[in-house]
């Protein structure tokens, strides 16, 4: 009997290395993989700006780890916060030839990055920035906030429309021409 029970048990395993060595041929996990390219500031000035959207991102990925059967990788590159170092952060990324890229927080980082991830031919999408200049004339850069002008006419609309005010204004701080104050 106890024969029996390990010819069964030693033949299943037999089987199922057989079954996957030659019928479903090994399928190597790399092929099953999807990589998102994250290029956020973890140091630096921007630093707490970019761990935000990291959490954000690292949320997303956590609730939607499979993607058509194909689980998704992220690939967190640090920018920072210096147009410097995103430059060579994501050159270094998109190298890695990820699906897409997510970043950067910081509208001089981002500016920065737009002309490699235009190059690389890779989507990419900035969570945060708001600079149009960012995502113009560039067809694999997108954000997903509006732009400050944008953002300005959209509260001037809700407050005559929903709030009845007549009078609304708008306060600008030009800089000094000598030191760059306010």
């Amino acid at each position: 009997m106890m024969i029996c029970v390990l010819t069964i048990l030693t033949g299943c395993s037999t089987y199922n290395s057989f079954k996957y060595t030659f019928i479903d041929k090994g399928t190597d996990e790399s092929e099953n993989v999807i990589t998102i390219g994250v290029l956020e500031p973890t140091t630096g000035k921007n630093a707490d700006n970019g761990k935000q959207e990291i959490k954000g991102i690292e949320l997303a990925n956590s609730i939607y780890s499979t993607v058509l059967g194909c689980r998704v990788k992220l690939v967190e590159v640090d920018t920072q916060s210096s147009v410097s170092a995103t430059k060579a952060a994501v050159q270094g990324l998109t190298e890695m030839k990820p699906a897409a890229i997510i970043g950067c927080a910081g509208e001089a980082t981002s500016l920065a990055a737009s002309e490699y991830i235009e190059e690389a031919g890779i989507p990419a999408i900035t969570p945060s920035a708001t600079n149009p200049l960012i995502t113009v004339e560039n067809g694999y850069y997108f954000r997903a906030s509006l732009t400050e002008s944008q953002m300005g006419e959209g509260l001037a609309e809700y407050a005559y429309k929903e709030l009845g005010s007549t009078q609304i204004g708008e306060v600008t701080v030009k800089k000094h021409e000598c030191d760059g104050t306010s």
